[in-house]
């Protein structure tokens, strides 16, 4: 590919994706859950939950003091056939700072000081008192003990969330937002144009490893957002379109770079 060809269309790409509506929330409207999933081979166990505004992780200096409350809550299960906890216990922990780690998904370094005006403060001994997080909004996060080590994973959990589109963007733009088929068109030439093209390559398979990880992340970023519909349709037009284009003209290398940039935008934008 010609330089000159390769700049205008990155150009192309970087302008489209600069036009990417921004994400309305009503912030501090509720709070985001993540959860330590059950193992159903124990018995006894304790499962935890988070509640934490993700918001105030990218607007840290600027949220009030009710969005930089974070709460942990224990939840002790005597059996693995019990549906309500015989006890429960919850902290408050106050957010004293916040930290971008360099990822992809994007993720936060969250550290936290006890609140003693909120919650129970009799600990877990598993429980740091002021224990700090790693979260990576819409999909997961994990508690670190003193040494920076994960003691706790939880997963994302929004009960509301559809299911349809599974974790991956394109599909949600497609089949549930545009009511298309799975083997339409578009998501079909994108689909060749993975297997054919980008995992051919060593290049390609790294890029792909990280969309696996990135995917279920933006999915559900998109889909907490009160204006859900006009950012999967500017997707549609802009991102998927114009990269189908692409491959249909046989020019794959100038669709792995359009859709390699539109998905950058994507990851800034809204996580």
């Amino acid at each position: 590919m010609k330089r000159r060809t390769f700049l205008q269309q990155s150009s192309f790409a970087i302008f489209a994706a600069a036009g990417l509506p921004k994400a309305i929330r009503r912030l501090q409207d509720s709070p985001t859950y993540y959860v330590t999933p059950k193992n159903n081979s124990l018995q006894a166990q304790w499962l935890y939950d988070i509640a934490v505004y993700n918001n105030t992780l990218s607007n840290f200096s600027t949220a009030s003091d009710e969005a930089k409350k974070l709460t942990l809550k224990a939840y002790f299960f005597e059996n693995s056939s019990q549906t309500e906890a015989s006890k429960v216990t919850e902290y408050g922990f106050r957010i004293t700072g916040v930290k971008k780690l360099e990822d992809s998904p994007v993720k936060w370094e969250v550290s936290t000081k006890l609140d003693k005006k909120d919650g129970d403060h009799k600990f877990i001994k598993q429980i740091p008192k002021n224990p700090k997080f790693v979260i990576t909004p819409y999909l997961s996060a994990s508690l670190l003990d003193k040494k920076n080590n994960p003691i706790l994973n939880f997963n994302y959990h929004d009960p509301s969330s559809i299911s349809e589109g599974g974790n991956c963007f394109l599909t949600t733009a497609c089949v549930t937002h545009r009511g298309l088929a799975d083997n339409c068109t578009e998501l079909n030439t994108l689909r060749r144009l993975r297997e054919q093209h980008m995992r051919t390559n060593r290049e390609g398979e790294e890029m792909l490893q990280v969309y696996d990880r990135l995917g279920p992340a933006l999915v559900n970023a998109i889909r907490s957002a009160d204006n859900k519909e006009e950012i999967l349709e500017y997707m549609y037009q802009k991102m998927i379109l114009p990269a189908v284009e692409l491959v249909q003209h046989n020019k794959p290398a100038d669709a792995i770079s359009y859709y390699k940039i539109f998905t950058q935008a994507l990851s800034e934008r809204y996580l």
